[in-house]
């Protein structure tokens, strides 16, 4: 059933640590060797809150690290129930009466130090609990609920904020807790809660990356905005300008660790960053003119864009005054990005009191917000306020929403208005010291927001038909703070993960020194979207720069010596420098060319060889040479029989001396010159080379005849050896050989020469060592332009005599081997030619009819 809940928020119980000690007995509070009044007195007999009534309020008196048991709590507090409200019926396990829920929520604060009081110190920032309550009851959130507040000091101590924690859920038996306010108090306190299964709703300054995991911190939610998300707004700024090399320099602040925790984050935003946009200088800066000065000397040289990180708008402002001392705001190079998460934009608090007047008027002025180039006390101040402002003019912004400075007075003027009042009563030295420290701390709208979102989440239980036995169940009221609404920090948008996922702003001055939005930057699910608030660019956010974008790197470099030349004389070098390429292209290419017609006449040259080179056997008087030509047996058969000691050639073989070594030439009748083509098969035919291939020398074609010059095979031809007999009648050599020429064959056929064409038995040539190697292979381009020996037509196979075809087939040297192989098998000539006397023309037909081929 889903319920309306009109506000009954009739009381609120407080609670905190007593000492059971009067005012007068409370001692001071030492840190290190100043004095610390006590955080809390006695309240003053005031009248009852008519917003807020109280019968009995239970007043506590804080002294940190004497903690004792809170006193009791008395519950007799009558309720003003509207009478239009149904009451709740009673739920099991609460503590119900008259249908009104009662509840117990702790509270963390730091109260410590002056600087911990302006940034989140209970007496400054408690009244926005009172503001956030007021909200809630008018928009009827949780009309049947009433609170009781229990409250310790853990002073951004993780040790105490442990303790605290452990003691609120442990002892005080809260049913959830508003704080830390703290990073890292908020890190352990958080899994100290979730150990417990506690809610936590942590505010302020706990903007640590860490806080949004929700394995770690399944139960704690945060109003804040994390330091990681707001690096990715950092970063969607960069990509959006191209800016991809930047500085980074940061203070350390103790209490907030903002820019501690931003500047690790940042580098994690930038680990999947496609644009490789890089961090080229890091520093941590001290709030000392020396500090900042000598960081800013530093990033002269190596950056342009300088991300800059301040806890403390004083050093900001300082920054701004000393990077005007410097003459970075003396051109449009330098932009300066000042990342934040407090809704101020370009403002900031005015700190003390300033021409002031007494009373009320003091405290309104004192809570002043101005821009954040001026000095606190006005104008002229200390003089250097258009110092600063030049500064700002190249100075971007990026923050939460930003709220107007007349938003921001009247919440300070109310939360004011409430210090001292109830249900807090934190007056006097509670304040710390109340000449100067009655001012609305820094966080305090955030600790508005993390109370409403709390109700938020309770009316959403409650709606959504859940009992209020689920309120202390942390896992599931933190899925119940999921959702969006307008906080005083912004549009505050949480995600199942209790994630705030912000709407940032990036804010920079016009024309006007007014400071405008000019980028809306949406972060959901860490994915980023940039939204532009400007048509033109150049004629908005960069008016201020002459309509010009800065540059990640000057053109002339950071140190000035890399400025271009004129555009004339860029025409002019590049003119010179084509010119120069131009001619080297066509010295390159001459040179080329002339290179490849030179290797291509090598290349020829090794194929053509020169007739004077070659020396006739008679003519050779050496021992050496004619020993080894002794030691050959066979004779290369042609028209006529040789043999190495009668030194006679043949009709179609010759024997010479080539580089001292005797090698047989083919005769050729007939004169060529071959084409290009024909010599590039002749080169490959030179360089080809395999065991049972003979190797080709080249071609004399300057003799008195052309020759084909090969490698001289001393056993002579096959046909030789088969005509003696003798030697091929062991079956072993005899297939050794028919296995020698397939191999030859197999090596032709896969080769560039495709096919023998002309393969016979006198082509098959044995060296020394009995190995075959096949012979007058790749000549056809000469075969060709000569008459055929009807001869070698006795190995040719059928259709290649049918059609005349001189380059051959792989087919038809697969016939003419088949009939090499007869030859060995019948240790015969082929055809038995030597025991028959008829003509070729004989052998081919017999009585007019063909004679069939094997």
């Amino acid at each position: 059933m889903q319920l309306f809940l009109p506000l009954a928020f009739t009381s609120i119980l407080l609670t905190s640590i007593s000492a059971q000690l009067t005012p007068s007995t409370v001692p001071p509070l030492t840190t290190g060797s100043s004095t610390v009044p006590p955080l809390l007195s006695s309240p003053p007999n005031q009248t009852q809150n008519p917003l807020l009534p109280l019968t009995t309020t239970v007043f506590p008196t804080l002294i940190p690290g004497n903690v004792v048991s809170p006193p009791g709590i008395n519950t007799s507090i009558p309720n003003s129930l509207p009478s239009q409200v149904t009451p709740f019926p009673n739920l099991p396990g609460r503590n119900v009466s008259e249908g009104i829920i009662r509840m117990k929520v702790g509270l963390l604060f730091c109260n410590a130090t002056q600087r911990q009081r302006s940034l989140m110190g209970f007496g400054q920032s408690s009244p926005a609990i009172t503001i956030a309550i007021r909200k809630i009851r008018k928009d009827h959130l949780i009309d049947n609920i009433d609170m009781t507040f229990v409250w310790y000091m853990d002073n951004c101590n993780e040790a105490q904020a442990v303790g605290y924690t452990t003691k609120l859920i442990q002892q005080d038996g809260v049913d959830a807790i508003i704080g830390p306010s703290c990073a890292t108090s908020a890190i352990v306190a958080g899994i100290v809660s979730a150990y417990y299964n506690t809610p936590m709703f942590v505010w302020g300054a706990a903007t640590a990356s860490e806080l949004s995991d929700p394995l770690r911190f399944p139960t704690l939610s945060n109003v804040g905005v994390n330091t990681y998300v707001l690096g990715l707004a950092v970063r969607a700024l960069l990509v959006q300008y191209n800016w991809t090399e930047f500085a980074l320099l940061y203070t350390l602040d103790e209490e907030q660790r903002k820019c501690d925790f931003l500047q690790q984050d940042l580098e994690k935003a930038f680990v999947d960053d496609p644009t490789g946009t890089t961090i080229v200088y890091k520093r941590q800066l001290y709030s000392t003119e020396r500090s900042m000065k000598d960081a800013l000397s530093d990033v002269k040289s190596r950056a342009r864009i300088i991300l800059a990180c301040f806890d403390s708008d004083l050093d900001k402002r300082a920054f701004l005054i000393y990077a005007n001392d410097l003459g970075l705001n003396q051109n449009d190079e330098y932009v300066f990005i000042f990342p934040d998460v407090r809704s101020q934009g370009m403002l900031q608090r005015v700190q003390h009191s300033f021409n002031s007047a007494p009373g009320v008027a003091q405290q309104q002025r004192s809570q002043a917000y101005i821009n954040f180039w001026m000095d606190q006390n006005g104008d002229p101040g200390d003089g250097r306020n258009q110092d600063a402002l030049a500064t700002a003019r190249h100075s971007i912004v990026v923050d939460l929403e930003n709220q107007n400075d007349t938003t921001i007075e009247q919440f300070n003027e109310e939360m004011i208005s409430l210090f001292g009042q109830s249900p807090f009563f934190c007056t006097g030295t509670c304040l710390g010291n109340p000449a100067n420290e009655t001012s609305a701390s820094i966080y305090s709208r955030s600790l508005h927001d993390a109370t409403y979102m709390y109700a938020k989440a309770l009316n959403r239980t409650l709606r959504k038909g859940f009992s209020s036995a689920d309120f202390r169940n942390g896992t599931f009221l933190m899925s119940m703070s999921r959702g969006d609404f307008d906080g005083l920090t912004g549009r505050v948008r949480i995600n199942e993960n209790g994630t705030r996922e912000p709407v940032l702003y990036v804010t920079a001055l016009d024309v006007f020194d007014a400071p405008t939005v000019y980028l809306t930057i949406s972060i959901i699910a860490n994915v980023v979207t940039v939204y532009e608030n400007y048509t033109n660019e150049f004629s908005s956010i960069w008016a201020n720069r002459h309509g010009q974008r800065p540059l990640y790197k000057p053109l002339c470099g950071y140190t000035g010596l890399e400025c271009p030349v004129s555009l004339a004389l860029y025409l002019s070098v590049g003119g010179a420098v084509i010119l120069i390429l131009f001619i080297c292209t066509l010295i390159g290419i001459g040179y080329a060319i002339r290179e490849r017609y030179r290797e291509k006449e090598r290349l020829d040259r090794e194929c053509q060889i020169p007739y004077k080179s070659l020396r006739r056997i008679p003519d050779v008087k050496s021992a050496e040479i004619l020993k080894s030509m002794r030691s050959m047996h066979s004779s290369i058969s042609g028209g006529t029989k040789f043999t190495m000691d009668s030194h006679v050639e043949t009709d179609n073989h010759v024997f010479f001396v080539y580089s001292k070594e005797v090698v047989y030439a083919e005769k050729f009748p007939v004169r060529m010159r071959p084409t290009p083509e024909e010599m590039g098969q002749l080169r490959k035919l030179r360089q080809f080379d395999n065991d049972n291939v003979n190797k080709f020398y080249g071609l004399c074609m300057d003799g008195p005849m052309l020759f084909s010059v090969w490698k001289c095979c001393q056993r002579g031809s096959l046909k030789d050896v088969i005509a003696k007999e003798t030697y091929v009648s062991d079956t072993f050599v005899m297939f050794a050989l028919m296995r020698d020429i397939a191999s030859g064959l197999i090596a032709l056929h896969n080769s560039f020469i495709g096919a023998h064409g002309s393969l016979t038995s006198e082509c098959c040539l044995i060296n020394d060592r009995w190995q075959v190697k096949i012979g007058d292979h790749g000549l056809s381009m000469i075969r060709q332009r000569q008459a055929v020996h009807r001869k070698k037509l006795l190995w040719a196979a059928p259709e290649i005599i049918r059609t005349g075809d001189r380059r051959g087939t792989k087919e038809g040297d697969v016939y003419s081997f088949a009939i090499i192989c007869s030859e060995l098998i019948n240790r015969e000539k082929v055809w038995n030619g030597v025991e028959k006397d008829e003509e070729i023309e004989g052998k081919c037909t017999l009585n007019g009819f063909l004679i069939p081929y094997p």
